[in-house]
């Protein structure tokens, strides 16, 4: 079945990732273009390697049946790779190209990918344009769910909690309305309307679509609870202070355009031998 809508090809965006330790997080495909050169990569938070980064980690990735369809099959490959971080967020990536290599060695036809590209970062100009309050999507694994059956992906909903145009306390981060949960973490949002939205001005663009790639979930806002558990026993009563760990369905998002400092890694890596 050949992929046509934008919901139907993120399915195939994200990578599900296990450290050595079972924890659980996201990937996704981001390939960089430079002309014809195409170079896909990984990337997630730097967070889900718990400090490890030699580390062999489990990569779930589909199965290619041919150029323009995936297979039911999906593939788990156990890997060290070269992991290489942001010097100012928790990001990271590595090269997808060495994990095919290794998965073409038992499946030729390699693995079926949907990248999400630079063209879908918005630009100042168009972060401007947007509303405080625009409709977002995140496609990922919280608490490393997915569609078993056919090992796809999970979608979740909300809004931008702060105006996606300015930084939410810190350099390069934002805040959305929406449900993180751990294996959440390195899960893309994007901002997506299907059938028109209105811009900044209140005009209405009936039947025009936008998408964008707005940022990389990174830690939901926690909130700490306590109670008193009481138990009896005969005439005993021994009195407890729980504290309990909450999340109020608020996400920190690192800023798609962040991204940029991996572009330019990529491209000092091929000036110098023009392979990754």
């Amino acid at each position: 079945m050949v992929q046509n809508t934008i919901f139907d090809q993120l399915m195939y965006s994200t990578v599900r990732l296990t450290n050595s330790a079972g924890g659980m997080g996201t990937g996704f495909i981001y390939e960089y273009q430079n002309g014809t050169l195409k170079v896909p990569t990984i990337v997630t938070n730097k967070h889900v390697f718990e400090g490890n980064f030699t580390q062999n980690i489990k990569f779930q990735l589909h199965l290619s049946k041919n150029d323009f369809e995936p297979d039911l099959g999906c593939v788990n490959v156990d890997l060290a790779v070269l992991w290489i971080q942001h010097t100012t967020h928790d990001l990271c990536f590595c090269y997808l190209q060495p994990i095919i290599e290794e998965i073409k060695k038992k499946f030729p036809l390699g693995v079926y990918y949907k990248a999400i590209s630079k063209a879908l970062i918005p630009s100042e100009e168009q972060l401007s344009q947007l509303n405080a309050v625009e409709d977002i999507i995140m496609v990922g694994y919280p608490n490393g769910l997915q569609n078993e059956t056919y090992v796809l992906p999970l979608f979740r909903k909300g809004v931008t909690s702060s105006h996606p145009k300015y930084d939410f306390n810190l350099v390069g981060t934002g805040l959305a309305d929406i449900a993180s949960f751990k294996g959440s973490s390195g899960s893309p949002i994007f901002i997506y309307n299907e059938f028109g939205y209105r811009d900044i001005t209140g005009n209405l663009h009936l039947g025009e679509s936008r998408f964008l790639f707005l940022g990389i979930l990174y830690k939901g806002e926690p909130w700490v609870s306590r109670g008193q558990l009481v138990e009896s026993k005969k005439e005993l009563s021994l009195a407890f202070d729980p504290i309990m760990m909450q999340f109020i369905n608020l996400g920190y998002y690192i800023k798609s355009s962040m991204l940029y400092e991996f572009e330019h890694i990529i491209e000092s890596r091929l000036r110098s031998d023009n392979k990754i």
